[in-house]
């Protein structure tokens, strides 16, 4: 990705810009997060959809199968020095 020409040149750190940024850097970096933001969009929602489900699975995952399992484990008759490990 060619970055040259970017509002993210402006916060580099050996640009003179970024040692007295002005509220036109500052307009410039938020107008080119934006862009990107626009841009990406489609994928940013995938990836929440993605996290929210994993967050989703888990919670039920500790709080639903986990219990069950502990349970079904418990009622084996397995050894106390096998259960230990």
């Amino acid at each position: 990705m060619d970055n040259r020409g970017s509002a993210f040149d402006k916060f580099r750190r050996n640009s003179p810009a970024r040692s007295d940024p002005t509220a036109q850097v500052l307009f410039d970096y938020e107008e080119h997060y934006m862009r990107l933001v626009k841009n990406y969009r489609g994928e940013i929602e995938f990836i929440n959809d993605l996290h929210t489900t994993h967050t989703r699975e888990v919670k039920n995952f500790y709080a639903n199968d986990l219990p069950t399992f502990i349970k079904k484990l418990e009622a084996e008759p397995i050894a106390d020095d096998v259960r230990r490990e």
